[in-house]
């Protein structure tokens, strides 16, 4: 709506609100941008109306008018929004209420397990939260007119089941990202239960990174209105503000104030002069950085060039690109006395041609010639690549409807966004092990000084299955440490539902491969 000052229309439609007595929640964002996506979502649900009612009656909308015409009125979009909405009203609004009242940023550690806890719980089933449940019971929230409209019933079972999945799914990914950026914080981590010597250099860490968005809002301002300074001008007029300078000037007496004021007039041409130098070297290790870059570049173009071609020339040995599956069924026919490495190299031939020459689509395994160590059988081979050849032909047949988003039947909906849930289950429980493997390292030279520290230890242990070639973590414990040898000390291990086995933990711990429970 707002757009650029060329396409938008912000101005009319404030004038439109106006004239209906309505407040404008569409406002400009200045300052910090943590809440800005959610922020601005629920404005936009909550004029999701009023945005169609205005378009309707704009006379020769442009292609943006015409586009967010079309967007507000898809369901699917205005379950989106109506999820970032609620989880502005329920989440960081309230989250940003708890960081800004803390003193330093140790004391967010609560606040951040309650988050991860909760998070855990409706990235499953977001129910409670679609009925206004609070993440932080001891923060109000603020029940504005946005909130109302986030909250009222749709009487669209379409939008209330969209906007759960898109929750879910939503949370799933803050979750993610939670515990990775917020690790040293949450249990296990070397800062949830700090001692007091960083408590105490905790206490000069601020909660927020507020002072220096602040420093890039003025930056913004000066930079509108003078146009034309120079980046010392805007350091200089930050700084000054800053820092206070005028009050401090006016707090000394006339001969040292005229002191100070004649030094910096005589340092001046020398600052100017080292901040110059200092442009100048920014500029040349930005050059070397780009020629290094376009170097790269054309080295990068110049091998797919040269891959091309040669994939071209081997398609042509093989009598042309294969389009359908009887193609592939007729080769194999004409060389049926050829051996298997025969075949294997027309085949893969023919998927590297599709990959990488023609952009076919489909599965990135379907073009590998293994997957996770295993690698694909002359038959796997040709299964993949008629895979491949059957659809490219369905896409390349497909009829492009325009201006049309086509919803799926909800089974099939829910469905596929209960893949997207298992997967982003699975990219969780792996991120665990990574944040568990990377906080125990520590503890990795207490154990090869006294290996005796693992008898009695429940472990999960890495291995790779024969059969498969899949990873897989196995619990166990360890019984007794059977030699004592530093980082090769061994250990025997009981496993479950295995028989016990004697290995050199202590390595695995270093490459990674055990977590110490």
């Amino acid at each position: 709506m707002m757009g650029c000052e060329k396409s938008g229309v912000g101005g009319h439609f404030m004038t439109f609100l106006k004239e209906k007595g309505e407040q404008n929640h569409l406002i400009s964002f200045r300052g910090h941008r943590f809440n800005h996506l959610f922020c601005v979502a629920g404005s936009v649900y909550h004029h999701r109306q009023h945005i169609q009612d205005f378009l309707s009656s704009w006379a020769d909308p442009n292609d943006l008018l015409k586009s967010v015409s079309f967007d507000i009125r898809e369901k699917g979009y205005i379950s989106s929004i109506r999820a970032l909405g609620i989880i502005d009203k329920m989440i960081t609004g309230p989250l940003w209420k708890l960081i800004e009242s803390v003193e330093n940023v140790l004391a967010l550690n609560p606040y951040l397990l309650i988050l991860r806890d909760k998070l855990s719980e409706l990235c499953g089933d977001a129910s409670p939260l679609l009925k206004g449940e609070p993440i932080f019971p001891d923060v109000a929230i603020k029940r504005d007119q946005i909130y109302e409209s986030l909250f009222s019933e749709t009487d669209d079972p379409v939008i209330e089941t969209y906007s759960q999945m898109a929750l879910e799914l939503a949370l799933g990914g803050m979750l993610l990202i939670l515990e990775r950026q917020a690790k040293d914080q949450l249990p296990g981590g070397k800062f949830f239960d700090p001692p007091i010597t960083d408590q105490f250099r905790a206490s000069s860490v601020p909660p927020t990174n507020t002072c220096s968005e602040r420093d890039f809002a003025q930056l913004d301002m000066l930079m509108r209105a003078k146009p034309s300074a120079s980046t010392e001008c805007y350091e200089s007029i930050i700084m000054w503000t800053n820092n206070k300078t005028s009050k401090w000037l006016s707090s000394l007496d006339s001969q040292e104030r005229e002191k100070n004021i004649n030094n910096s007039r005589k340092a001046a041409p020398e600052m100017m002069q080292a901040f110059k130098n200092k442009q100048q070297e920014l500029f040349n290790t930005k050059l070397k950085l780009l020629r290094e870059k376009q170097e790269k570049k054309a080295k990068q173009e110049n091998k797919l060039y040269t891959q091309k071609v040669k994939l071209t020339g081997k398609v042509n040995e093989l009598g042309g690109l294969w389009v359908s599956k009887d193609e592939v069924l007729i080769f194999k026919e004409k060389n049926r006395d050829k051996s298997g490495n025969f075949f294997k190299d027309a085949f893969t031939t023919q998927l590297q041609f599709r990959k990488q020459v023609l952009g076919s689509k489909g599965p990135k395994e379907k073009f590998q010639l293994q997957v996770k160590g295993h690698q694909f059988t002359v038959e796997e081979l040709e299964e993949n690549l008629i895979d491949i050849i059957t659809l490219n032909e369905e896409l390349e047949n497909e009829i492009v409807e325009e201006r049309s988003i086509q919803y799926k039947p909800l089974d099939q909906v829910s469905q596929n966004i209960k893949l997207a849930k298992e997967k982003l289950v699975l990219k969780l429980e792996e991120n665990r092990k990574k944040i568990q493997i990377d906080q125990q390292k520590h503890l990795l030279p207490e154990y090869i000084k006294k290996p005796d520290l693992l008898v009695g230890k429940k472990i999960k242990q890495k291995f790779r299955l024969e059969e498969s070639r899949e990873i897989e973590w196995f619990r166990g414990e360890v019984l007794s440490l059977e030699r004592e040898n530093g980082r090769k000390s061994r250990y025997r291990v009981k496993y479950e539902d295995e028989d016990d086995c004697v290995f050199t933990l202590l390595i695995d711990i270093e490459k990674g491969d055990i977590i110490v429970c």
